[in-house]
């Protein structure tokens, strides 16, 4: 059975009360403040990029602020935080910081990452995260990277509060090292923080053109809704140089705040917050009269790193949209399993019924008719593979739903796959190849993975088939060699194979076949063998 998100969030919550307060009881046993070793304070928290530097670590009552004004407040957690409040530091992870300014223009959704809502003198603090696809508490302690003079190294909050240099410090423990947060997507913090996945708008596609006013319809649809949007720049047809001009950053995420369109001559607007407070960009269409205006609709233009951009600008300039479909009121389920080894191994399904019309979302989104369903999350890439990879082929599967379903995993012979493989195939291919009692089926080009299927429709015949892709590089072949023979009785179909790319960065590859078809009076064995005893992928399915 699915689960609520905020039942889900108070069950984690309670456990992370319980876990805090045995920490401070086992502290004042032992008279000592509380010191996490799992995260020691060392090159090796910080990573590669600054394990040649000096830098020290201070507790928070040894740290200095970087402005004197806030030398004279007392430290907090979070004190009305703002976006503005936050200052990037030495660390390239504007994609974090970007979601964390999104999240802190919610202090509802704040207060669920970081659990731990006082300044403790043991220094403990819980950090709630989602990391692939399953909620996690991090537990770390108050001592942070510093410059010989104490301020802190990397991102802080204005007026003395904690709640992001204690976030960043959780997400430096989850990764591994500060080091690893450099360079990532808003999107994975945005499912880093709210556990629900996000939904991507181009803007620079070449091969097909946006319509600007559906993008906008979107984009005002999703503001109404109150839902977290992200925008980065970079695109491939904008310089720096042009990205100088507008004194705009190029390759850099921001945060959309608003949207407005005027009413007399429906001139569009967007409100964008650049978590480096560096953008200085003007617009000619924002004239006095048309800011004030403005300002009646969002005042956050007037803190720092705020701006408007009109709409044909914005879509010049900007790459793409991220939007966090997260909805506090949603149901989840989060179940965890792994990646079969072998084409014969059993597969784990999931079985979910859903008793009225409703969204559905995770990686693919839309609308299910009253039902039941399943899913069969596979992959070809741990077949043939070495045993030093087990560890590495777990995945988790997460739904989430506008109304509670009711799910059961389990496992069914892979040839229950190959009879939805099949159909998918004969459902998706563009142009099957038909001949006499003998029809072709692949998946379109624009996949990821190939799949050819072959049917006999001969009552009488046996069907001989011989594929060749010898010539073929940089591809993963699920029957382990490119040559294969089979032979398909009357009235059956059988996957001849399922081939996916595998080449590096830098490298290119080539699919190519050859294949001869016959119809025969005695059946052969298929090379490699393929045997019905051992449900196979590749096994013989009736028609």
């Amino acid at each position: 059975m699915s689960m609520g998100v905020r039942d889900r969030r108070h069950r984690d919550e309670t456990e992370a009360e319980r876990t805090f307060r045995n920490i401070i009881k086992d502290c004042h046993k032992n008279k000592t403040n509380f010191v996490d070793n799992q995260f020691p304070h060392s090159s090796s928290s910080l990573g590669d990029r600054f394990s040649h530097d000096v830098f020290q670590w201070f507790r928070i009552a040894d740290i200095r602020s970087s402005s004197k004004d806030d030398d004279q407040l007392e430290w907090t957690v979070m004190s009305s935080p703002k976006p503005s409040d936050i200052e990037q530091g030495l660390l390239g992870n504007c994609w974090l910081i970007a979601a964390l300014s999104l999240i802190v223009e919610r202090p509802g959704i704040l207060r669920h990452i970081l659990l731990t809502q006082n300044v403790n003198s043991e220094g403990i603090y819980l950090v709630r995260l989602c990391h692939n696809g399953l909620w996690t508490t991090i537990i770390v302690d108050d001592f942070f990277p510093c410059y010989e003079d104490g301020t802190l190294l990397f991102t802080k909050a204005r007026r003395r509060q904690l709640f992001i240099p204690i976030i960043e410090k959780a997400c430096a423990k989850l990764f591994g090292s500060y080091s690893n947060l450099t360079s990532g997507q808003m999107a994975e913090a945005l499912q880093l923080f709210t556990g629900a996945p996000c939904d991507y708008i181009h803007l620079d596609r070449s091969d097909e053109p946006i319509d600007s006013d559906i993008v906008w319809a979107k984009l005002v649809s999703c503001c109404q809704a109150n839902l977290l949007i992200g925008a980065s720049t970079g695109r491939h047809d904008v310089s720096k140089d042009m990205y100088d001009q507008i004194r705009i950053n190029s390759n850099h995420a921001f945060s959309i705040l608003a949207t407005h369109a005027t009413d007399k001559d429906s001139v569009r607007f967007v409100l964008v917050r650049d978590p480096h407070a560096c953008s200085c960009y003007r617009d000619e269409y924002i004239t006095p009269k048309v800011l004030t205006q403005l300002r009646t609709i969002n005042n956050a233009h007037r803190s720092t790193g705020a701006f408007w951009i009109e709409w044909t600008k914005f879509l010049r300039f900007f790459s793409k949209l991220t939007i966090s479909t997260y909805v506090n009121n949603y149901f989840d389920i989060r179940e965890q399993a792994k990646f079969t080894r072998l084409p014969t191994d059993p597969i784990t399904v999931f079985y979910f019924h859903v008793p009225h019309q409703r969204e559905l979302c995770t990686y693919w989104s839309g609308s299910l008719r009253p039902g039941i369903y399943y899913i069969i999350p596979f992959s070809t890439s741990f077949w043939h593979r070495h045993e030093q990879t087990e560890e590495l082929n777990g995945f988790t599967l997460v739904i989430h739903s506008s109304v509670q379903i009711e799910g059961l995993l389990g496992n069914e012979k892979t040839t229950f796959l190959a009879d939805s493989l099949i159909a998918y195939v004969m459902k998706s291919c563009e142009k099957p190849q038909e001949f006499d009692n003998t029809t072709f089926y692949t998946t379109p080009k624009n996949q990821k993975l190939t799949i050819m299927v072959i049917e006999n429709l001969s009552t009488t015949y046996h069907l001989n088939v011989d594929v060749d892709m010898s010539e073929s590089r940089n591809i993963r072949h699920s029957r382990n060699s490119f040559v294969t023979h089979d032979c398909i009785p009357p009235q059956h179909r059988q996957i001849i194979c399922i081939t996916e790319w595998i080449m590096q960065p830098g490298q290119s590859g080539r699919q190519s076949f050859k294949y001869s078809r016959q119809l025969v009076k005695n059946q052969s064995e298929s090379i490699p063998p393929v045997r019905d005893t051992t449900d196979d992928i590749h096994t013989l399915r009736p028609i």
